[in-house]
């Protein structure tokens, strides 16, 4: 065998094998106008029960709807669930405007509503993730020819979980009524966390610092979010902001915690759009709820028909409940809210 000359130089390079990266991408930004998410990058409760249910819906039909009041979890959910399960293809589309044609966008990603006809290729299962989708609850024909219409034509391996926020204000639509032919729901009970979740949330490096952690404090706060996430990350988030300069005692935080300044900042959870009701008797509804009287109890029996459409806005809200005939707050949080909206010259 012939030697190599000894003019020549004889380079190896070794190229290292290319990891995959451990975990996708984060599906939906941190920041959406009028939206929230978890950020990946930060800590973050798993919800891996809730993640669960979500799995279990998806791969057994084709639509799961999660319809649940705002700040409950759903477009973090919809991230937790890609990163869980980095084997689907997922189709992520965020409705931020009312303007969006949802037609055109779907018929961009390959499936064609008018033509009655999807062009996906078959092999993983493709899940489309519509997120904000109150914002096109005017167009009843998309909803009616996706949710009842697509049933001859839409191949099993293409499904669509579509994530719808309650409003609270009065001109808002109403959800399609083809949504309630949806089998597969997570509503608003399905996200509530529990007690143990809420102090899991604020012990996180993300959550309140140390020095803020009294244990009155603490359950506190657990009491007054009630299992409602979206309260209890706003409520870390302003407090972190009103006391990063200072060394407050207990007795300052507990006081700026029940405070109508504080309240202000939850309108995030239950309604940025609120004036005064048009018609008297809805701000005599919402009175009566807050004060209590026994002579207007049991008050569902004997609420008017404007009354009835204003409480069920308000439940969906996630604003009150039923309970036995009696009208209730969700939370002391969203009472403190209500309570400064309807009596603002009261500081609570």
């Amino acid at each position: 065998m012939a030697q190599p000359s000894t003019d020549q130089i004889h380079v190896l390079v070794v190229v290292p094998e290319q990891e995959p990266p451990v975990n996708p991408p984060q599906i939906f930004p941190t920041y959406r106008p009028n939206a929230e998410g978890i950020d990946l990058d930060l800590p973050h409760l798993s919800r891996d029960e809730l993640v669960q249910k979500l799995y279990s819906a998806i791969t057994g039909t084709n639509f799961v709807l999660l319809s649940s009041p705002a700040g409950s979890g759903k477009t973090s959910l919809l991230t937790l669930f890609a990163r869980q399960y980095p084997g689907f293809r997922y189709v992520p589309i965020a409705f931020d405007s009312a303007t969006a044609d949802a037609t055109m966008i779907l018929s961009s990603h390959g499936v064609d509503i008018c033509g009655k006809k999807c062009v996906i290729p078959r092999g993983e299962l493709c899940v489309f993730m519509m997120d904000d989708c109150q914002r096109q609850y005017k167009d009843l024909d998309f909803w009616t020819g996706l949710i009842k219409g697509s049933s001859s034509w839409l191949p099993k391996h293409v499904r669509f979980i579509i994530s719808a926020t309650h409003l609270l204000e009065t001109d808002a639509p109403i959800s399609p009524v083809a949504f309630s032919s949806i089998p597969w729901k997570l509503a608003r009970e399905d996200f509530l966390i529990s007690d143990v979740e809420a102090h899991t949330c604020l012990a996180l490096e993300n959550g309140l610092p140390p020095s803020l952690r009294h244990p009155t404090f603490l359950e506190v706060i657990i009491r007054e979010c009630n299992r409602h996430i979206g309260s209890l990350r706003v409520s870390i988030n302003t407090i972190y902001a009103h006391f990063q300069k200072g060394d407050p005692t207990e007795h300052d935080l507990l006081a700026y915690y029940m405070s109508g300044a504080f309240v202000d900042q939850m309108a995030r959870c239950f309604g940025s759009d609120h004036t005064t009701p048009t018609h008297p008797e809805h701000r005599k509804f919402l009175t009566l709820c807050l004060v209590g009287d026994p002579a207007y109890q049991p008050l569902v029996q004997k609420l008017s028909h404007d009354e009835e459409q204003y409480f069920t806005r308000l439940k969906k809200a996630g604003i009150v409940f039923e309970d036995g005939g009696y009208v209730k707050f969700t939370s002391p949080l969203a009472e403190r809210y209500y309570y400064k909206w309807l009596f603002p010259v009261v500081d609570m």
